[in-house]
């Protein structure tokens, strides 16, 4: 009787090692298929990048983009901003690239979009923001970047309306604004306008 336990217990042993080395192999093969996106589905290859963001419609397709597939926003120094393929493949880069990105991603889309720039003053110094601005149908729209992502908000009729809108969510205080063309790598304004000049 004890022989018959023994054995039992070492086929029972070895079925838990088959099962075990079948439920590893299914997993690495798994592994294998999915190749360099992550598990959950939600990153994308370049490749694939580059055709979601070609057969986006909308800002907010854009936005999802961005927000979906492990973009990681860094604050940078400087006016100049790198190219659409840089950004989808490096998937990190400041306000710049990313604004850079999505004015010139809605503009091939036909939309009315530029890269809006402003200086501002904060307690601990002076800094500058690009955001788009853009006409969503028949409301003008403008989208920001920040540690929490890609954000579509509304701004009014006009570019005072968005310094505004800028100055209460940063709580900062604009000095001079700008726009600059989707096209431009460069994004310093030609023309800068003095905000508030009267005040």
């Amino acid at each position: 009787m004890l022989l018959i336990n023994i054995n039992m217990i070492k086929k029972n042993k070895i079925k838990i090692f088959l099962i075990s080395l079948i439920v590893v192999i299914i997993f690495f093969a798994l592994y294998l298929l999915i190749g360099n996106r992550e598990i959950n589905g939600n990153k994308l290859t370049y490749d694939e990048l580059e055709v979601q963001a070609e057969e986006a419609k909308t800002a907010d397709d854009l936005a999802r983009l961005l927000n979906e597939n492990g973009f990681k926003y860094v604050k940078k120094e400087g006016s100049d901003a790198i190219n659409s393929d840089a950004l989808l493949r490096e998937k990190r880069g400041g306000e710049q690239d990313f604004a850079k990105f999505v004015a010139s991603e809605l503009m091939k889309k036909g939309f009315i979009s530029f890269v809006f720039v402003y200086e501002y003053e904060k307690d601990e110094g002076t800094g500058t923001e690009y955001l788009v601005s853009f006409r969503d149908l028949d409301l003008p729209k403008y989208i920001y970047f920040n540690n929490s992502g890609t954000n579509i908000d509304n701004y009014g009729w006009s570019f005072e309306d968005i310094c505004l809108k800028e100055e209460e969510r940063l709580k900062v205080k604009i000095i001079r604004y700008g726009t600059v063309s989707p096209l431009e790598n460069n994004l310093i304004p030609k023309e800068w306008i003095n905000y508030k000049e009267n005040e």
